[in-house]
Parts: structure tokens; sequence; C-alpha cells
């Protein structure tokens, strides 16, 4: 039974690619990486922007990869949600989950997840906000860990809604279910051969897998067999 969910941020709740993107394109072109677009960075969210850096320039330099880092994070901290929007179904669905502990699993800094929630106007809805402050980033575990360990919830009663591979990757390793929505990062046939527990094609679709966890389908108040944008659930349970 399920009695605590941690969400990615990116890519789940809001719809950040743009400002990602652009404060990206800026932290390569001040340390002289040109070329760099919009959508070759969209092609690698998710990605800690170590790696990022590595995908795209895979240089070596040590140095410059840290240059580009701080310059990443002076133009997100500045601009960072000019582009961003929570998704459909976002706010409604966390209210009618509001009966569980509720967290968020992060690759961003715990300080900018915060401050992006918050001015989002989703901090209230969450009861930790764990960032991957000086630890290795999903797919490894520990953000997941440490969410959980805040909140004092045990690995079999809690899952981690995501919409990449790090997510699904870094679920498992922990012992929590995977839940991958598909209108982030990846497409549902890339995230399907994963086989995380339950794919959800909206974020409203959460609310009746939680139901069918806990023998009460439409439990929190949005009503049996609808989502949020109408029409039945859409979400496909793959794996128990």
């Amino acid at each position: 039974m399920l009695r605590a969910l941690l969400f990615d941020l990116d890519g789940t709740l809001i719809d950040s690619a743009e400002d990602i993107a652009i404060s990206a394109q800026r932290g390569f072109e001040e340390v002289g990486v040109v070329g760099v677009s919009r959508e070759e960075v969209r092609a690698h969210l998710g990605l800690s922007l170590a790696d990022l850096y590595r995908a795209l320039c895979p240089d070596g330099d040590a140095a410059r990869r840290e240059r580009f880092i701080q310059a990443y994070r002076r133009h997100y901290a500045e601009h960072g949600t000019e582009h961003t929007s929570v998704y459909p179904g976002v706010e409604e669905t966390l209210r009618a989950l509001s009966h569980l502990r509720l967290g968020v699993a992060t690759t961003k800094l715990t300080a900018v997840a915060e401050q992006v929630l918050a001015k989002m106007g989703l901090r209230e809805h969450f009861q930790h906000v764990q960032g991957t402050d000086g630890f290795p980033p999903k797919p490894h575990p520990e953000v997941v860990r440490r969410a959980l360990a805040a909140l004092g919830s045990p690995a079999e009663s809690a899952a981690l809604v995501g919409d990449t591979d790090r997510d699904v990757l870094a679920a498992r390793a922990a012992g929590v279910r995977a839940a991958a929505v598909t209108y982030g990062g990846w497409s549902r046939q890339r995230l399907a051969a994963l086989a995380p527990d339950v794919l959800l094609d909206r974020f409203s679709d959460l609310v009746y897998w939680v139901g069918s966890n806990e023998g009460v389908p439409g439990v929190g108040g949005l009503g049996a067999g609808r989502g949020a944008g109408g029409g039945g659930a859409g979400f496909s349970t793959l794996m128990r």
C-alpha cells in the first residue's frame, strides 16, 4: 500500500525545458562553446549539468566544465522560470493526494528546487524537497533514499514519479515503485521498454493508480474514471 510519493521536478511537475535549454546555451556560449542548439540540450534533459557538458562538449576540461556549470546557474537563477509552466492537472492532483506524504527528488540543487517550486506556486504541497547536493545524481538512488528518510517513509510503501530512464532506474535501485509520465522528456514507447510499474499519460491519472494500490478507486476527490482533462483514466499498469 502506498504511503508516500516522490516526484521528479523538470518534465514531471513543470514544463521547464525551454528555460533549461536557454540557460545551457548561454552557459556554453560564455565558456566559448559555440553552436550548441536548444534542441540538442532538450535531447539530454534530465542529465546533471556536469553530464550535460560531457554529452555536448566531451573535451575532458574539468575547469571549463565547472565554469559552464556556474554560468548556467547564474543565468538560470535570474531567468529560470520565464518560460516555465506547471503541467495540467498537477495542482489539483497534489491536493487530491494530500493524505499521502509527498516529496520532491530532483537533480537540481535543493535551494534551486525550493526557489522554483515557490515561484510556480507548488511548494506548499510537499513535506520535503530533496535536491542533489554533492552526491551522485539519478540514476543513483541517493536522492530517493534521502527524501524517504526525511519523510520517514519505508521504500516498500513509496513510489517515484518521473519522466526519464534515470527516474525509473533510480526508483528500482532504491526499492520503490516507478511511475513514468509520458508527456515529459521521454516518449511512451521508450519508457515502456523500461517496464516501470505504471505509465501515466496525464498527471491526474496518478490518482487512479494510487487508488488502485489502496483499493479505493478515484481516491482524493477527482472522481472515479475521469482525469482532470476529461475522459477515462489513461494509465497502463505494466507490472506489480
